[in-house]
């Protein structure tokens, strides 16, 4: 897992200027909100050693953690100014200063902030599973179940595009009227009709 080098607001410039708060920045949040991810595999709130609140995605690949994508930084309403102003303490900071940085930060609803969060771990799903497809071609003893799989996958990954039953056979290496006739047998509508279904649906969920 990477290294996280965002958090770049005034407030979590200031905080990590301080003393050991580089540190203390690098345990609340590759560490323990890491170790926090392992366990929820699925977006929480984290609160970080200055009573920063922020929305921790974990990007996960086979229920094993890839990475964390943090949500932030900003107000989600709530009493946090008393905790800041508290921890900017303990930390050697000016409490004035702090509270400042703080709200100078846009204030968004936790509500509008989970759908933002979704909407990025959306794109970054769609990115591991665009990499394991486009890094290898489909082998001639795959199976069909897994070849109308991936052409499943391939709509989904490209659905905003101009697709076509020629454009996807051919980018997948595979007949174009084999393709259409192996994904109607197993899912019981056309590749045409699939892609219409996936952009209505992705519609819906903006």
């Amino acid at each position: 897992m990477q290294n996280n080098r965002g958090h770049y607001c005034d407030f979590c410039k200031k905080a990590r200027s301080l003393p050991s708060g580089r540190e203390a920045c690098e345990k609340s949040d590759r560490i323990d909100a890491g170790e926090l991810a392992k366990q929820y595999k699925e977006p929480f709130f984290h609160e970080c050693h200055m009573g920063m609140r922020e929305l921790v995605i974990p990007l996960l690949k086979d229920d094993v953690l890839l990475g964390i994508l943090f949500v932030g930084q900003c107000r989600t309403g709530g009493d946090y100014e008393t905790r800041i102003i508290s921890n900017a303490v303990k930390m050697n900071g000016n409490p004035d200063e702090f509270l400042r940085f703080y709200k100078d930060l846009p204030l968004v609803s936790q509500k509008n902030l989970i759908n933002i969060g979704n909407i990025l771990a959306q794109y970054f799903d769609a990115k591991i599973l665009s990499s394991e497809l486009l890094s290898s071609k489909i082998k001639e003893d795959s199976t069909q179940n897994d070849l109308a799989e991936t052409i499943k996958q391939f709509i989904r990954l490209n659905y905003r595009s101009s697709l076509s039953l020629s454009e996807i056979a051919k980018a997948l290496h595979i007949n174009a009227s084999y393709a259409s006739r192996l994904f109607s047998s197993k899912y019981g509508k056309t590749i045409t009709e699939y892609i219409t279904h996936v952009r209505i649906e992705h519609a819906k969920n903006l």
